[in-house]
């Protein structure tokens, strides 16, 4: 019999700041080269994590999958983030974490970076004081 594909769990587990903090810790903790090969974790280290994850925190059952997106999400929020303080005439609060733009570059960074940046716009990036 196949064994359905880990994107066939559409159930979809809910992050909060506190699990999104967590995973990024865990993820450090993890990134040397025994955990790690050019492209990335290794899969018995992605199942590893899942296990601490799920194991830590009772209330949620996250598959590899969810934590393999859930990384990625918060790659591309970063990496966004990064590029966006180049901008010029952008700033960063360091206290906050936190983009400082006038209202017209805020619209020339959602035309460069698309909407996924408005999030940013009233609200810190907390991890940035993790990583």
């Amino acid at each position: 019999m196949k064994k359905p594909s880990p994107k066939a769990d559409k159930r979809r587990e809910s992050w909060n700041r506190g699990l999104e903090k967590a995973l990024v810790e865990l993820l450090l903790e993890h990134n040397n080269p025994y955990h790690r090969s050019q492209n990335g974790w290794s899969s018995e280290t992605w199942n590893m994590m899942v296990k601490i994850v799920n194991s830590r925190y009772k209330h949620v059952h996250f598959t590899k999958f969810q934590i393999q997106d859930k990384e990625k999400d918060l790659k591309r929020d970063y990496r966004m983030l990064r590029d966006a303080r180049k901008e010029c005439g952008v700033g960063w609060i360091e206290e906050r974490c936190m983009i400082q733009a006038e209202p017209h570059l805020w619209d020339n960074l959602e035309n460069s970076f698309g909407k996924r940046i408005k999030k940013f716009r009233k609200n810190g990036y907390f991890l940035s004081m993790i990583c």
